[in-house]
């Protein structure tokens, strides 16, 4: 299962971020770091704010995990074509499965 890391910024960390972008005073490193951040904290997915601010997904991912943001599931696990078959055969009949949500 892939995981996420969900960021959530305080009023403060998100205008000391912004003030860092508006100085310009800063490696560029950090900076990148920066929008990264901000992204994330406005729900942008990944793969978005990889190719806005030009770095790679996995540098993303790690910014993401380095500030030690909550992870949580991307997504539920899709039923494969080959567990569907299996629960359509226990079933016996020629009914479509039914996908039972996970809680």
């Amino acid at each position: 299962m892939n995981i996420c890391y969900r960021v959530e910024l305080s009023e403060a960390e998100r205008a000391e971020l912004q003030g860092m972008l508006s100085s310009g005073k800063h490696a560029a490193r950090k900076l990148k770091r920066a929008q990264i951040l901000l992204a994330a904290n406005a729900g942008v997915p990944d793969e978005t704010i990889a190719q806005s601010v030009v770095v790679g997904g996995s540098t993303v991912y790690r910014t993401k995990l380095s500030f030690g943001f909550e992870p949580r599931p991307c997504r539920l696990p899709s039923v494969s074509l080959y567990m569907a078959r299996g629960i359509f055969k226990a079933r016996g009949s020629r009914a479509a499965p039914t996908v039972v949500p996970l809680s």
